[in-house]
């Protein structure tokens, strides 16, 4: 029995995954499914559970973080909880922004989903 909030939709679309937790090169990935909580990518990298990233692809990207991580030789397979995305105008981007916007309101303090960033200030706060 598949105990999953949101039903599935299997993607193969090349992408790049950026750490943005630490400070690392781009590596490239493929996202391979997607839902309504989420997206999965396949990555030859050391992401880790509540690492933040950006995932670019042909017309968008995705920020959101790291939630598992399981190994499948030779590489991870994740699941990323997305909390924003830049789409463009294609077709693709129309039906990825269509499944994600099915969950529901995205919360309005992204801290809620994910801690800041190290380094990172958000516009108009103090530092600190």
């Amino acid at each position: 029995m598949d105990s999953r909030l949101h039903e599935r939709l299997p993607l193969s679309l090349k992408a790049q995954i950026i750490n943005l937790t630490r400070d690392e090169d781009p590596v490239d990935g493929e996202l391979t499914d997607i839902s309504a909580s989420g997206v999965c990518v396949r990555a030859a990298s050391r992401l880790t559970p509540g690492d933040v990233v950006r995932v670019d692809f042909s017309d968008g990207s995705l920020f959101g973080q790291i939630v598992y991580a399981n190994p499948e030789s030779p590489t991870l397979r994740c699941g990323v909880e997305v909390f924003e995305v830049l789409l463009g105008s294609s077709d693709l981007s129309r039906l990825i922004e269509q499944t994600l916007k099915s969950r529901g309101p995205v919360p309005e303090d992204p801290e809620s989903i994910a801690p800041p960033v190290r380094g990172c200030r958000r516009e108009g706060s103090e530092a600190g």
